[in-house]
């Protein structure tokens, strides 16, 4: 380990430390499925997003990298914890301009926008080269493609000091059992996505959210403990390389927010199951997945670099 601390107790004490101020976060999640406010959010849980808090007012980093902004729904967590710190500036890149112009009107909203840059455009060609110099934390949540999250690492964690924090959203640990919107089994993919994604090919435009065909999702059956089929929630290209690499971290080095979640009961973190669109537990249940992997980029730049020979992943 870079700094010699388990990354679970950097939680238990970023947690420990400042969870008491939870309660100025719940207008985010009373608001989260609110498209007059967030047109484009997603599916951010609320525990995820007060770990997020925690952390950032626990590294107090000067700087973090967002890729992408959408709403600004996660950004705002961030942004909150900065503005608590009274420093740092968290860079986000969102490629749609109504979306990027929504999460500004957030930022306003919520008086975070000292503390947020927003670029508009491709990071790939609009992150300048003093981006992201000496992050504290990065944050991935975009394409959702192999290629892409690739594309990140060698931009942003290869170069960034080796106790920098990393974040991928939309994976899940492999020993999941979660359910959604009612699957599996799962239908077919969609003539028009199909459709969609042939003309980005042919427009040389990268895929976003490379789904995973039914057949190459990690499928379980039903068994003593659920009546019903599951998989492990890994829908994306970049799902399936994130876990590849993270088999390649040891286990203090990394940490799932799906597993930690239930660890700390003061934060509520099963308090907005309820009203969660589309994830199921492994019994049919509305459930906040959690979906995010955390670890440091030293151990993940050598599993990118160990992943196959040159340093590319394969």
């Amino acid at each position: 380990m870079p700094d010699g601390i388990p990354l679970d107790d950097i939680f238990e004490a970023a947690i420990r430390e400042y969870g008491a101020e939870r309660e100025t976060l719940r207008p985010l999640a009373e608001a989260r499925y609110d498209t007059s406010i967030f047109p484009t959010t997603g599916q951010y849980d609320w525990f995820s997003g007060q770990a997020l808090y925690c952390l950032v007012r626990h590294r107090k980093p000067e700087a973090v990298v967002e890729i992408s902004t959408s709403s600004g729904y996660s950004t705002l967590f961030m942004g909150l914890a900065l503005r608590k710190n009274g420093k740092g500036r968290v860079d986000t890149f969102e490629m749609n301009a109504r979306s990027a112009a929504a999460a500004e009107r957030n930022f306003r909203r919520w008086g975070v926008d000292p503390f947020i840059r927003v670029h508009v455009g491709d990071a790939r060609r609009s992150a300048s080269a003093d981006t992201g110099r000496d992050p504290g934390i990065l944050f991935l949540d975009s394409l959702h493609t192999e290629a892409f999250a690739a594309w990140f690492i060698e931009r942003f964690v290869l170069p960034a000091p080796a106790d920098t924090l990393f974040h991928m959203h939309d994976i899940m640990p492999p020993d999941a059992r979660v359910r959604k919107f009612g699957g599996p089994p799962f239908p077919p993919p969609r003539p028009d996505r199909l459709l969609l994604r042939l003309k980005n090919r042919l427009r040389g435009r990268a895929p976003s959210d490379e789904e995973l065909p039914p057949g190459e999702k990690n499928l379980f059956p039903p068994d003593a403990s659920s009546p019903l089929p599951a998989y492990d929630g890994n829908d994306t290209t970049e799902a399936r390389f994130g876990n590849r690499l993270a088999a390649r971290i040891g286990p203090d080095d990394k940490a799932y927010c799906h597993h930690l979640a239930d660890r700390f009961p003061a934060l509520a973190p099963r308090e907005y199951d309820g009203r969660v669109i589309g994830r199921l537990d492994r019994a049919g249940r509305p459930m906040e997945w959690n979906e995010s992997l955390w670890t440091r980029c030293g151990p993940l730049a050598a599993a990118y670099r160990s992943e196959a020979p040159g340093g590319k992943p394969g």
